[in-house]
């Protein structure tokens, strides 16, 4: 899923939800400070993942990362 819209109108919020009612996904920010925030508050709830911030990972169903790192995946 793409979500895209103006600042301050929920794109994130709306994208993790997608994400936690799905099976796996992969979470996409334009920034890795909002990335590792996404890893932190996603493993604080149990939803356990990689957090991709240009070295290799792999063994998790969900990973937050910044867009620029996604073709690495």
């Amino acid at each position: 899923m793409y979500h895209a819209g103006p600042t301050n109108s929920g794109k994130t919020y709306t994208a993790l939800q997608a994400m936690r009612g799905a099976a796996s996904g992969v979470y996409c920010g334009p920034l890795r400070l909002l990335a590792m925030e996404v890893y932190d508050t996603c493993n604080a709830d149990g939803l356990y993942c990689n957090l991709i911030t240009g070295a290799a990972c792999a063994g998790s169903l969900w990973v937050p990362c910044r867009a620029a790192l996604l073709s690495q995946l």
